[in-house]
């Protein structure tokens, strides 16, 4: 008897596998709910942007194409640093673990139990202090018929791919944020130093008013509105400089910095905008945009929970098997063992509605997505637009606006001409200088709108430069795991090792 217990125990433990095996080939299959591929754009997509033009192929990295060496370390460190950005990083973490746990549900589930109970007893006769052992293993399967399971796990890793998407579209606003933080940095800069050259010759001119009004050249008024204007012009600087200092404290948090960080940043002139970039075809930001592909992966995430909530319906089909031994006393043989296999069906009889409910309410959901996706689409399309048509326009109003600055430096010298001849009174002069300085500091605002629409262009295109950032940032997170349980492993082999 003893000697046909190990061979009995081979032959329960290969039934088992095998009927695991089994149970998992055949539920292997499709899902008996599974959506249509959707073949077709949700909406009509335009042949091409109203404003469309041919341009040159950009950097992939697009704020590469400014050509500063500068710009491309603040977004460098900024992709390496930024809490925000790891913040999304540790939120595709958590659905990477729910992909995972969702995935569980395709494989068996095995369990191990054991227990030692020790009694002592001792009579006239014999003492006794064997102790009862027992161990066994249990497993359990569903077998996926309609596809549920796979329904739901394909749902969750959907769920990953828009988590991916979401981290990727941070990383697009995180780098334009940065861009455009920059450029603010330098167009306060370059206000500044306009507004001083302005106080400068303000303070010039009130000089020689005062030395005119003292050889009877000039009046009073004209010396009280010369103080008046240089007045304003002191007034104008602390608003400029607490600007510059909020910008880089902007950028700093940016980067993950504390504000007051030195950045060192020297840059005091723009960069150029360069050549006009190709736009491609609207059909294009399906692909390019992530915000786009998330909201596909939604749309799809939410159609597999529709067929998930319809399988859920029909009866589940559950197999459990299981293995103990018992033994008394020390006895590695554990002669004494009992085997279980055992299949069991569920099906919902009556629940209230629930199930149905879960159905209409997935449904839903699907018709929520949809419209989502067909919205981001269209946002993705004007976004474009609006940055093809605002740069087309800055430039048309810079290059009006730089007639105006020659336009109103020339009006200026000639009124001040005018003015010493006794032509003019010294309040054309003045009027004339005001306006000149003003369209010098709208020049440099104007410059930096250049730029920033063209960043708003770029983010607007969209690109797959986040994916290999991505890509190598899971893969180094991954090696630091690695890195860690092995450091964990060390130290456990050394506790155990001195424990012995």
């Amino acid at each position: 008897m003893n000697e046909l217990a190990p061979m009995k125990r081979i032959d329960i433990s290969i039934s088992l596998a095998v009927l695991l095996t089994v149970a998992m080939a055949g539920s292997s299959g499709c899902a008996l709910y599974a959506p249509k591929p959707r073949t077709k754009p949700p909406l009509p997509m335009p042949e091409a942007f109203q404003l469309y033009e041919e341009g040159e192929e950009i950097e992939d990295r697009w704020w590469e194409s400014f050509d500063s060496e500068e710009l491309n370390r603040l977004v460098e460190t900024g992709l390496q640093d930024s809490l925000t950005l790891q913040q999304t990083y540790a939120r595709l973490m958590q659905q990477q673990a729910l992909a995972d746990s969702a995935a569980s549900g395709t494989l068996p589930t095995v369990n191990y139990e054991g227990s030692a109970t020790a009694k002592y007893q001792e009579t006239t006769m014999t003492t006794n202090s064997d102790p009862d052992l027992k161990a066994g293993l249990s497993a359990s399967y569903e077998i996926d018929l309609w596809g549920r399971v796979k329904s739901v796990k394909t749902a969750a890793e959907l769920d990953m791919q828009v988590s991916q998407e979401d981290y990727k579209a941070a990383m697009t606003t995180l780098a334009g944020n940065i861009t455009l933080a920059w450029l603010d940095i330098i167009s306060y800069r370059q206000q500044i130093a306009s507004a001083r050259q302005q106080l400068t010759d303000t303070q010039t001119m009130l000089s020689l008013l005062e030395l005119r009004y003292r050889n009877g050249l000039a009046t009073a008024l004209d010396v009280l509105q010369q103080r008046q204007a240089l007045a304003a012009k002191e007034a104008a600087l602390p608003p400029l400089e607490e600007q510059l200092t909020l910008r880089k404290h902007q950028l700093a948090v940016l980067l993950g910095k504390m504000p007051g960080t030195d950045l060192n940043i020297t840059r005091q002139q723009f960069p150029k905008a360069g050549a006009f970039p190709t736009v491609g075809i609207p059909a294009d930001l399906l692909a390019r945009r992530p915000d786009v592909r998330g909201a596909g992966y939604r749309l799809q995430a939410s159609e597999w929970r529709v067929s998930a909530s319809k399988a859920d319906r029909l009866p589940a089909i559950r197999l459990n098997a299981g293995v103990s031994y018992t033994a008394s006393g020390w006895n590695p043989a554990f002669n004494n063992w009992i085997a279980s296999l055992a299949a069991s069906i569920t099906g919902p009889l009556f629940d209230g509605g629930r199930k149905a409910a879960e159905v209409v309410r997935t449904k839903a959901v699907v018709d929520e997505r949809l419209a989502a996706y067909k919205a981001a689409v269209i946002d993705a399309v004007r976004e474009v637009e609006d940055a093809l048509h605002s740069e087309t326009k800055q430039r048309e109003y810079l290059t009006a606006l730089r007639q105006q600055v020659d336009a109103s430096r020339i009006v200026w010298e000639e009124s001040l001409f005018r003015y010493r001849k006794g032509l003019e009174t010294y309040f054309q002069v003045l009027n004339s200088m005001n306006e000149y300085q003003r369209v010098q500091q709208s020049l440099i605002t104007a410059e930096r709108n250049l730029l920033g629409d063209r960043v708003a262009l770029y983010r607007a295109l969209g690109g797959d430069w986040m994916t290999e950032t991505l890509q190598t940032q899971l893969k180094q997170d991954k090696d630091r795991k690695a890195e860690e349980e092995a450091e964990d492993s060390d130290k456990e082999d050394h506790n155990d090792d001195a424990t012995r």
